[in-house]
């Protein structure tokens, strides 16, 4: 959890979430425990980070779209 903890400060989020969802993926039992749930909570913490980064990344890229799919051709036709 550590190494997970040190990656995410780091930036490294996905990479963070990928190598602790591994690890947490191997335990079949003992999720009561204190280690478990912290590193649920962790987890859960990357997860909603990761998928902000993605929703960002997508506004990004439509932004960057809409503002080249308006042309001249495209305003004159509006215009008709």
């Amino acid at each position: 959890m550590s190494l997970a903890r040190l990656w995410q400060q780091q930036g490294k989020q996905s990479e963070a979430r990928q190598i602790l969802t591994e690890i947490y993926n191997w335990f079949t039992e003992g999720f009561a425990t204190a280690d478990l749930q912290e590193a649920k909570a962790l987890l859960t913490t990357l997860a909603g980070r990761e998928t902000k980064r993605r929703n960002e990344e997508k506004d990004a890229r439509r932004k960057t779209s809409s503002s080249r799919d308006i042309s001249p051709k495209t305003e004159k036709s509006r215009s008709k």
